[in-house]
């Protein structure tokens, strides 16, 4: 796994250890929940075996209304005000723009 995704894998965590502290969620059982994983998948990505699905990450956003590109790469603001689009296509199309722009 490359660094950059390392670092990804450890945002994603420090935000899910975040929210259980701060009571947003009771557990890493719910957090999966509430993101359509499972604490299987959350226990790779905090091992460095798997990277963040992006499927995770639009549920990330929908639920938590946390910036996906703060997660990925650690830029601009953690929450995000707009409103959340709700096709996978939409976030599929916006990583592949910030892919481009990182080249």
């Amino acid at each position: 796994m490359k660094p950059e995704q390392k670092k990804a894998n450890d945002r994603f965590i420090k935000f899910m250890n975040d929210t259980i502290t701060k009571k947003q969620c009771k557990n890493r059982m719910e957090f999966a929940q509430r993101i359509g994983t499972t604490p299987s998948t959350i226990t790779h990505i905090a091992n460095y075996t798997q990277n963040i699905p992006y499927i995770q990450l639009f549920e990330l956003r929908k639920a938590f209304n946390v910036s996906i590109n703060y997660i990925l790469f650690g830029e601009g603001p953690q929450y995000i005000s707009e409103p959340v689009k709700n096709t996978l296509e939409d976030l599929l199309n916006r990583v592949t723009e910030l892919e481009r722009n990182r080249k």
